[in-house]
């Protein structure tokens, strides 16, 4: 199997003249990968990824990080820098990679970037773990981790990912998350989130596969046009909740990240068995088109989350506060450029307010 081994600090052209060094693509790589405009002949040919490698206690200088191109079989190492940080550009957009970290005798999970993932900048974030504790988590993940499938009202089958509470209590049930991806993504997208966070508070979580995504496959324009499309997709998922014996029912959230997190909004204004929900990204467009028509609409305990999307994503955020009741919250991250599901992974302290939220909210 090649490899290529390659520097942590290079220059990389942005395509208009200037070029950057590694510190500075870190924070401006959407400048350079994302299109100018609506043309589709300036969107980008290739994909990056990037991420931070550590130990647990600190940030890794040094650490090797694999990435393979599983449609070529081929494999590039880069080093993280001596703030931790890797990052690789010029990747072809077709093929899955997967990627994985390692530093004197410790390792990282591999993660999996899917080529179903419709983003040219990729956040993966690596751990570096003991052979036992790599070989710990692979065996609790196998035992905890289920793959279910949901009907939805127009007949519609979708493919979900069930996480039982890992520790549950005694003669009380768990409280429950629904994640609900972005449009063009999949469930692997909160895959982190959930081993390095959720998972480790003690929630049930269902993750699912929106129609016309990952494998609820079918053939459908999937869009934020059509939002009112997957209005079924969570309402079975609710569902499926509703009628479990180990769910809280009086203690389930929803956490939706761009379309999903509309769909969240529009999830807390209309069911009651939702009592909080987190949107990650929201948009406007969606959220107006899924919240018309519906009667009594009451959205409720509600944390709004987003990166650095300037004043326009500001004004969305304050927006989207004036359509909710109490208790309401709005907070925009400067120091990331991530947004969505990968804001959580690129920024501690989003998935800190996250979990303070959940843990005061449900």
């Amino acid at each position: 199997m090649p490899e290529k081994l390659a520097q942590g600090r290079v220059s990389i052209g942005c395509g208009n003249g200037r070029s950057l060094r590694m510190g500075a693509v870190v924070l401006l790589a959407s400048l350079c990968l994302l299109p100018a405009g609506n043309s589709k002949e300036r969107e980008p040919k290739t994909k990056s990824i990037r991420g931070h490698v550590t130990d647990r206690k600190k940030s890794v200088s040094g650490a090797k990080v694999f990435i393979k191109n599983l449609k070529r079989n081929t494999t590039t190492v880069v080093l993280t820098d001596e703030t931790g940080i890797y990052s690789i550009y010029g990747l072809e957009l077709e093929p899955d990679y997967e990627v994985h970290a390692e530093h004197k005798g410790l390792a990282s999970e591999t993660r999996t970037v899917s080529k179903f993932l419709k983003r040219y900048d990729n956040v993966v974030n690596l751990e570096l773990l003991s052979a036992d504790s790599v070989k710990d988590q692979r065996r609790r993940g196998s035992t905890t981790e289920e793959n279910v499938e949901l009907t939805t009202s127009d007949g519609i089958r979708l493919q979900a990912t069930w996480h039982p509470a890992g520790q549950p209590q005694e003669e009380k049930k768990a409280a429950a998350v629904l994640l609900i991806h972005d449009v063009g993504e999949e469930s692997q997208v909160w895959q982190g989130f959930v081993e390095s966070s959720l998972f480790r508070r003690n929630y049930a979580i269902l993750s699912l596969e929106l129609r016309s995504h990952g494998s609820s496959r079918m053939e459908v324009s999937a869009s934020d046009e059509n939002a009112r499309l997957f209005q079924p997709d969570v309402e079975a998922a609710l569902n499926w909740l509703k009628g479990r014996d180990d769910v809280d029912t009086s203690r389930i959230a929803v956490l939706g990240s761009g379309l999903g997190g509309s769909l969240a909004f529009w999830a807390s204004g209309k069911y009651e068995l939702v009592r909080s929900a987190v949107v990650l990204s929201g948009r406007l467009g969606s959220a107006e088109q899924l919240k018309s028509g519906v009667s009594n609409f009451q959205p409720h305990s509600i944390l709004y989350l987003d990166g650095n999307s300037g004043a326009e994503g500001l004004t969305v955020l304050q927006q989207f506060e004036k359509w909710t009741g109490f208790p309401v919250r709005i907070q925009q991250f400067q120091s990331s450029d991530s947004r969505g599901a990968h804001l959580l992974l690129d920024s501690p302290e989003a998935a800190k307010a996250v979990l303070d939220w959940l843990e005061n909210n449900l």
